[in-house]
């Protein structure tokens, strides 16, 4: 949608008509005025694609796959394991992410933060935070990795203050593993995380909010363990490959 924007005002014409991955996008594109709300067109309820089987039965064998992943990281099996997927960028929201651990570890000196990606020069983290980063026993980093998807599992918490989003996917593996997400509630991520159901939302920008969220978890397993419940039965339907795909076919066969 920025893009877009930005491109109308150097005097591009709007699109006449879109797809849109979700809600929160198609929102926003309308709240932007770059397009009628009769021609943004939302395609079921997410992209044209979605967790696969393979996926989904993995979840059966969650509690070995937790000991073997965090055993290969050398992250102790009583760790509460914050963990974090995507690009190391200011926009992604790894200031934010960095402090929430800090401040979350001060409470539960158990906390350790699982980063999955890596630094970007674009739109870089500020250097003070990535040198405070690079110091802190408490993090590991694995770097780019072409399928993080076991990486899941050996988490306890899904953590995404991401400053905005088409339709994030992260958060969906996340769930279909069993795990919440505690997250910005930007542009996009409603889409992505159902308040209450499977993650919890803060306002964009509000860390300590972040923090007192991620704290409930921490102290208590019984809603943890039923929000990733949640979480994973409504990745591993609503969002099924399977059905995004029979989505996509049947919109493209009433354009055709």
């Amino acid at each position: 949608a920025r893009r877009i924007a930005e491109a109308r005002f150097e005097g591009y014409p709007a699109p006449r008509s879109a797809t849109c991955f979700g809600a929160g996008l198609r929102g926003r594109y309308v709240d932007l005025g770059l397009i009628r709300p009769s021609k943004a067109h939302l395609v079921g309820n997410g992209p044209d694609y979605g967790v696969t089987a393979a996926q989904i039965a993995a979840y059966a064998d969650r509690h070995v796959l937790r000991l073997q992943v965090r055993k290969q990281l050398g992250i102790s099996p009583d760790a509460f394991l914050l963990g974090f997927v995507g690009r190391f960028v200011h926009d992604k929201g790894i200031e934010h992410l960095f402090h929430a651990y800090r401040a979350i570890a001060k409470r539960n000196p158990l906390t350790r933060l699982l980063l999955i990606g890596d630094f970007e020069q674009g739109d870089p983290v500020d250097a003070e935070v990535r040198n405070a980063m690079a110091q802190d026993a408490g993090i590991t980093f694995t770097g780019f990795v072409t399928n993080p998807f076991q990486y899941y599992f050996a988490m306890d918490l899904f953590v995404f203050p991401t400053a905005r989003e088409g339709f994030p996917f992260s958060p969906v593996e996340a769930a279909v593993a069993g795990v919440p997400t505690v997250g910005f509630a930007a542009t996009g991520m409603s889409d992505a995380v159902l308040q209450g159901q499977t993650g919890v939302l803060v306002p964009a920008g509000d860390t300590d909010r972040l923090v007192a969220e991620c704290c409930k978890f921490a102290r208590d397993r019984e809603l943890l363990l039923r929000v990733g419940l949640d979480a994973h039965l409504w990745a591993s339907n609503d969002m099924l490959q399977q059905k995004a795909w029979s989505n996509w076919s049947a919109w493209y066969d009433r354009l055709g």
